[in-house]
């Protein structure tokens, strides 16, 4: 198989550079260290205002992974402007947190646009709900999927059943919990920060970006009133309202007290945590305020705020598709793949958090 050559007529994409520059977190005078020339010289690179000789492409394919035809027309990326991304704290997070995230997706969104010419992938399959109400909307929503009022085994498995991929980043800030893009024609990403522990925590947060996709698909997010609402269908959606007004109001009180054993095993059923469930039961005004708040302060002194003694018995839930998507390509699919992208095999594992070392490999 061979690989295409640009020719002279093709010509240097600055923007290319610049994504590259902002997913690997490198500033222009890191990259102008390393190329040994000016500052200036990769500011003008980035703009357009200066093509970079045949000698600077080479190494800054070597730098980042890639073939030297990626800096190039043939090699097209979708823009994924910063307005489509639904940041956790859209005014808060910082610049170039943003640039390197967003970097990230575009890069990763172009593996997947290829990825569908090699593969049947699930079909997109996210309802757009537009209700004033937002328990309505989680009810939608679970009809919609035919989920009943039970609980979810596996949120992530979910969404990307139905034509998201769930993505999991080890370097992306910790001011960065979750976030989720769902451009026209492309397929929804979420992105997972894995720094959280708490298995809970993380459903939550994968439903949080659910409800994102389903009710704020065309509108920019971050604020208080969008992230409001998506936590109310996050919680909405794991609890339904009918089940927390019955089976849970029937046992959460022993004797006036909270009956922490039963709120342990209704955590373990619904896999969400006792912080959470106890928030929604506050909510739903099935505990009172003086209940609410001293359940509260008993988790914080029994050492559970943030981690709860039952974490450990709740498996962590973990993205599979663009790992089967993968190991379902044979070596020269997979070259093939490569080649269609211009990226070397270690900056495309990197990029996709596949462990190089432990690919399948066909016989």
């Amino acid at each position: 198989m061979s690989i295409r050559i640009h020719n002279e007529f093709d010509s240097f994409i600055p923007n290319r550079l610049s994504t590259l520059r902002h997913a690997n977190k490198l500033s222009l005078d890191e990259i102008a260290l390393k190329l040994e020339i000016s500052k200036q010289s990769i500011h003008l690179f980035e703009t357009g205002q200066r093509e970079p000789s045949k000698s600077h492409i080479e190494q800054l394919s070597i730098l980042f992974g890639v073939k030297t035809d990626f800096f190039y027309k043939t090699k097209q990326l979708s823009d994924i402007p910063l307005e489509k991304v639904h940041f956790r704290k859209l005014k808060s997070t910082p610049i170039s947190l943003k640039k390197t995230t967003v970097s990230k997706l575009e890069l990763i969104n172009f593996i997947i646009e290829n990825l569908e010419n090699y593969l049947n992938l699930p079909k997109i399959n996210i309802p757009y709900i537009v209700n004033e109400h937002i328990e309505n909307i989680a009810l939608q929503a679970r009809e919609h999927w035919k989920l009943g009022l039970g609980p979810i085994s596996n949120v992530t498995l979910l969404a990307e059943s139905n034509g998201a991929f769930v993505l999991e980043m080890t370097d992306i800030d910790t001011k960065v919990d979750a976030l989720s893009v769902f451009k026209d024609n492309q397929r929804p990403l979420i992105l997972r920060n894995t720094s959280k522990e708490s298995p809970c925590r993380n459903r939550f947060d994968i439903v949080h970006e659910i409800g994102h996709l389903i009710m704020h698909r065309f509108i920019e997010t971050g604020d208080n009133l969008t992230e409001s609402e998506a936590n109310s269908f996050s919680a909405a959606f794991l609890l339904p309202k009918e089940i927390m007004l019955t089976d849970f109001s029937r046992y959460i009180f022993r004797r006036s007290q909270i009956n922490w054993e039963f709120l342990s095993e209704f955590k373990l059923e619904w896999k969400v945590s006792k912080a959470a469930i106890l928030y929604r039961a506050h909510k739903l005004n099935i505990i009172s305020d003086a209940q609410y708040k001293s359940a509260v302060i008993s988790l914080k002194r029994k050492g559970e705020a943030i981690t709860e003694k039952e974490d450990y018995l709740i498996q962590q839930e973990k993205p599979m598709l663009i790992s089967q998507c993968i190991d379902l390509l044979t070596p020269d699919l997979l070259n093939q793949l490569l080649n269609d992208i211009s990226m070397n095999k270690s900056a495309f594992y990197e990029l996709i958090n596949k462990d190089y070392n432990h690919v399948i490999q066909f016989k």
